[in-house]
């Protein structure tokens, strides 16, 4: 089953789906087209993420520099958001651009740093650089299972489809071609 959906003028929180229902498929994501794919064909080139109680998928982001990071996938987020305990640690890996402003899930207008985080490997891709915001995930960490390092956004998922078997929990991610 395929569904479209219109893309707004801007990045995020258009026409949101939940976790607790989109863990009962396997679900293909092409962010920059509006397309959500449920249980199209079967996964390639499919590595294990981490899926927890509230079926948040969690993946492994490396840096070509050898750092390592948890990061957890966010579909509806329009930002990617770093650590700011973990950005301070790996200093190297953001480049600061000014102040970011964002709305958390909450509703609270928050202004934050914005940085260009350097390129990453995901689920076997090489992913661009791209734009992030650094926050206080302290108290999101204190509540799960395993820490949150990354909050993968938009910026990071709109560069290809990334499709996600929840029931087998291994994931995959092809980069867009041009």
């Amino acid at each position: 089953m395929q569904l479209s959906v219109v893309p707004a003028d801007h990045a995020g929180h258009g026409n949101l789906v939940g976790q607790d229902v989109l863990a009962n498929f396997r679900t293909e994501y092409h962010l920059a087209e509006g397309i959500l794919v449920l249980d199209g064909d079967p996964l390639e080139d499919a590595r294990d993420v981490h899926l927890d109680t509230g079926c948040h998928v969690y993946v492994d982001v490396t840096w070509p520099t050898g750092e390592a990071a948890s990061a957890v996938i966010d579909t509806g987020a329009s930002m990617t958001v770093v650590d700011e305990r973990f950005a301070a640690q790996h200093a190297r890996l953001f480049t600061h651009e000014g102040m970011s402003e964002g709305t958390d899930a909450r509703g609270t207008v928050l202004r934050t740093p914005g940085v260009r985080m350097a390129a990453i490997h995901m689920l076997g891709a090489e992913l661009e650089a791209s734009c992030a915001a650094i926050v206080d995930l302290s108290a999101a960490n204190a509540t799960v299972e395993r820490r949150i390092d990354l909050i993968l956004g938009w910026p990071i998922l709109s560069q290809g489809a990334l499709t996600i078997d929840h029931r087998l929990q291994v994931a995959s991610f092809r980069l867009r071609t041009p």
